[in-house]
């Protein structure tokens, strides 16, 4: 995102949200860094913002919880800008499963939460929930884990943009030949 600079700079400056994973590849936090030139943006050069901002610190009512697992990671991170220059974010919090060998490749997703944001508080109140979970597990199409994730932009007249993940007759996700996805515009607007 292009914004104006850090208190003490001035003109614009470019920020960017990196997450943070643990060993086994899941999403924990997220950081936002900064840096003014805008040229050959490279690894180099970035300066520490603010962060960390999890799951844990999602505002209550983020997501519902539909069985006896709660969150431990939070993923598909998407911050906009709006008209009146505040900010929403829009993410995905889920559950992924700890096996004996470590954890799960495919988590189980809790829809999407539309939270207030900003660069140096992180998530702020809840704006809205979406989720597309009309499938049940066995019968397709089965939306069992979820959707994929979501999107936002505040210039669209679509609202908050499901990716739809549809899994095809076997169930099996693992499986691309038996895998759909979709986009579905929700006309909410955080």
């Amino acid at each position: 995102m292009v914004s104006s600079a850090p208190s003490g700079y001035s003109g614009n400056a470019v920020y960017l949200a990196a997450s943070c994973v643990n060993y086994q590849y899941f999403t924990q936090t997220y950081y936002i860094f900064w840096r003014q030139d805008f040229t050959a943006l490279s690894n180099s050069n970035w300066n520490y913002y603010s962060g960390p901002f999890g799951y844990s610190t999602l505002p209550s009512g983020s997501y519902t919880n539909n069985s006896e697992q709660d969150v431990n990671s939070v993923t598909e991170f998407d911050w906009a800008q709006r008209a009146d220059g505040t900010m929403a974010a829009v993410v995905r919090p889920q559950y992924v499963v700890q096996t004996g060998s470590g954890y799960s490749t495919v988590p189980f997703q809790y829809g999407c939460a539309a939270v207030n944001f900003t660069l140096t508080g992180g998530w702020g109140s809840l704006v809205a929930t979406v989720n597309d979970m009309d499938g049940t597990s066995g019968s397709p199409p089965d939306e069992f884990e979820g959707p994929n994730g979501c999107t936002y932009e505040p210039t669209s007249n679509t609202g908050i943009v499901i990716v739809r993940h549809l899994l095809g007759s076997s169930g099996n996700s693992n499986n691309a030949q038996n895998q759909f996805y979709s986009l579905l515009d929700t006309g909410v607007l955080p």
